[in-house]
């Protein structure tokens, strides 16, 4: 507190001029500009709104959630099959996913006998994808089925803390649902990420309410469903208490990834390895070299840039000071699980559109405390999305450069940048008092820029059907 003593005394008056004040004159509602008076009016409306959501019950809030997403995916789903002029199966991994789920249902559970080796991904992810392969197979079906996943993970959070932080849990799930990268993810892009969304929920929840070994066994199936889960694994474990809590805890994470695991290192051992060095350094055991649409990725192609084992060596180096910081507890739990994910996208050379989710989900109990954060990642999607176009080669060849694609990608990480700090700024100057576990307080300012935000991110997938609409009627 001594800082924060320090700096309200700077708020002193000078000797020889008396302390400023506000003496900027207030019209009365009559006088008020037309903008003034309209923009006072949609922001009172908005904050009407959110307040007005946070006091229904449970069930109707959900249902009100479940209409949103519908109307937010349908259209899209609709204008992609219908309208897009871009065939999008062969830049998807459609036909990956169809050979994998036929080989599950074959009886060939370690998939041993596709044609292309899930050496990508971890074991659960392939079996999620089995229902959509039943419903055709096709990238509309694929979209069809992945759109819910965002969903699923917006109740999570919703049922998950509602009780406890009601303002919290609506602004979560309202985020979860209208961020570009969710809807982008599942109906545009048809891409397996987004079926991790409810395990990163579940383990958000979990920690937020301090229900460690929950978050830790959630972490554990997260690792065999799409590994991304483990970024935040050490500070799940080292936010318990002493040394047997944290072995507790790291039991409780350990536990499901073995079970889970086991039949797949005694069916396929190498399996294992060949998802190791994927992850590891972004790497297919089939290419030379490594995807994605990081920064580092188009670097690579400039002048072979920086190494990628220099590059996972720094990650894992501030990942230990950001692990050490949350165990002497000089970081907050919630404050060390959002940043070791922030440096993790701005330092891992393997980074895909899909992967963003993640980011906004580890970030949510700041980003609904602090709007300008929730508006500054709304503007990131625009970005990547334009660098992910640019990776597969389907916008026109003119702008097909690897300086574009360095500036697009550089934009992003500078985003992410802007993003974590605005999101520390307000955790710095807001230490909570509710428990050294609370998340940040949501003000009333707050919970109505989180709306707001909401709105723009909805808005936005409108605005996407509209533009998909319009190059389709152009191009026929």
């Amino acid at each position: 507190m001594g800082r924060y003593a320090e700096d309200a005394s700077h708020r002193s008056t000078h000797p020889e001029r008396p302390a400023r004040r506000y003496t900027r004159t207030h019209h009365a509602p009559d006088e008020a500009a037309p903008g003034t008076r309209l923009l006072q009016a949609v922001r009172e409306r908005l904050g009407h709104t959110g307040f007005f959501l946070v006091s229904l019950p449970p069930a109707r809030f959900l249902a009100l959630l479940v209409l949103l997403h519908l109307v937010l995916v349908v259209p899209l789903l609709f204008v992609t099959t219908h309208f897009l002029p871009l065939d999008r199966a062969p830049t998807s991994d459609v036909h990956i996913f169809n050979e994998r789920a036929a080989a599950i249902l074959s009886g060939d559970f370690a998939m041993q006998t596709t044609r292309i080796l899930p050496a990508d991904t971890p074991p659960l992810v392939n079996y999620l994808l089995v229902p959509a392969y039943l419903m055709g197979g096709t990238i509309d079906a694929y979209g069809t089925y992945l759109s819910f996943f965002p969903l699923l993970a917006a109740g999570i959070l919703y049922l998950g803390l509602h009780a406890s932080q009601s303002r919290f849990a609506v602004g979560a799930a309202l985020l979860t649902v209208t961020h570009p990268t969710a809807w982008a993810t599942s109906t545009l892009m048809a891409q397996d990420e987004v079926l991790l969304a409810p395990v990163f929920a579940l383990v958000l929840v979990g920690l937020v309410r301090m229900r460690l070994g929950s978050a830790a066994a959630w972490t554990g199936v997260g690792v065999l469903t799409k590994a991304w889960t483990i970024i935040g694994a050490p500070i799940v474990v080292l936010a318990a208490k002493g040394l047997i809590g944290k072995s507790r805890v790291f039991v409780a994470g350990i536990l499901p990834a073995l079970v889970l695991g086991l039949p797949f290192l005694l069916l396929a051992p190498e399996y294992m390895a060949y998802v190791t060095r994927f992850y590891g350094g972004g790497v297919r055991p089939d290419r030379d070299t490594p995807s994605g649409i990081s920064f580092w990725r188009f670097l690579a192609d400039l002048n072979g840039g920086i190494a990628e084992a220099a590059l996972i060596a720094l990650l894992a180096v501030v990942s230990v000071v950001l692990w050490w910081l949350v165990a002497r507890r000089w970081m907050h739990p919630l404050a060390g699980y959002a940043a070791v994910h922030v440096v993790f996208f701005l330092l891992y050379p393997k980074i895909h559109f899909g992967y963003y989710l993640f980011l906004v989900i580890a970030l949510l109990p700041f980003l609904v405390a602090r709007a300008r954060a929730a508006f500054l990642l709304l503007v990131l999607p625009a970005v990547a999305g334009l660098t992910h176009l640019l990776w597969l080669h389907v916008l026109p060849g003119s702008i097909q450069t690897l300086g574009i694609r360095l500036v697009l990608s550089s934009l992003t990480s500078a985003v992410v940048i802007a993003t974590a700090w605005t999101a520390a700024r307000h955790a710095r100057s807001h230490p909570s008092r509710g428990g050294a576990y609370a998340p940040p307080s949501v003000t009333d300012n707050a919970f109505t820029g989180t709306v707001t935000v909401a709105l723009l991110g909805a808005l936005s997938a409108i605005g996407t059907v509209a533009v998909i609409t319009t190059w389709g009627l152009s191009a026929a």
